[in-house]
């Protein structure tokens, strides 16, 4: 009898909220949000632009009217709609001057041909790296779940990693990665 009780309550507890939920997806309305949002009226809806402050206010409002609540903790006023995230912009005051010794020789790398570098995200106005030993690590991917990890046993302190672009089947060649479908670890 009590295991009786139990499946009754289960199934009461599990039915109400399968009872509460008659909203169906409606891929019509998904392509009219997505007509909204895409159009020019909402500039692009980069962070910290009037597009973005458009975009949230009319996702809200969407969100509103299909009777979704906002998040956080109900028992304090904690319920918001929208959670702050910090933005940090950096650029490149000036194209940076790169090289690296080889033989003995400097050797000067292009931005955007033979190397990539990209501005401090810390707050840092330069970085200089000197006498710092390159290290090829062949594309960077730690992707145990595919079996791959370019980085096993190898120790990266203090070095300078030498990287490939894309993913490591993108010219052909071994992984399951997807091909030139780029991948997240691209």
């Amino acid at each position: 009898m009590t295991r009786f009780r139990a499946l009754v309550a289960m199934t009461l507890i599990t039915a109400a909220p399968l009872a509460a939920q008659t909203a169906r997806f409606d891929a019509r309305q998904m392509a009219s949000v997505i007509r909204t949002i895409g159009s020019d009226a909402f500039e692009g809806r980069g962070p910290n632009t009037p597009g973005e402050t458009k975009t949230v206010a009319y996702l809200i409002d969407q969100f509103r009217a299909a009777g979704v609540r906002p998040g956080g903790d109900p028992g304090t006023a904690g319920r918001s709609w929208t959670q702050a995230v910090p933005l940090l912009q950096s650029d490149l005051a000036s194209p940076p001057q790169l090289s690296v010794t080889l033989g003995g020789k400097a050797v000067a790398l292009t931005q955007g041909e033979e190397i990539a570098v990209r501005s401090p995200m810390n707050g840092q106005s330069q970085v200089a790296l000197a006498n710092a030993p390159l290290l090829f690590v062949g594309y960077g991917v730690s992707a145990p779940e595919r079996g791959w990890d370019d980085f096993k046993g190898v120790d990266v302190r203090g070095k300078i990693l030498v990287l490939l672009i894309n993913d490591p089947d993108f010219e052909g060649g071994e992984g399951q990665f997807g091909g030139k479908a780029m991948t997240y670890y691209g």
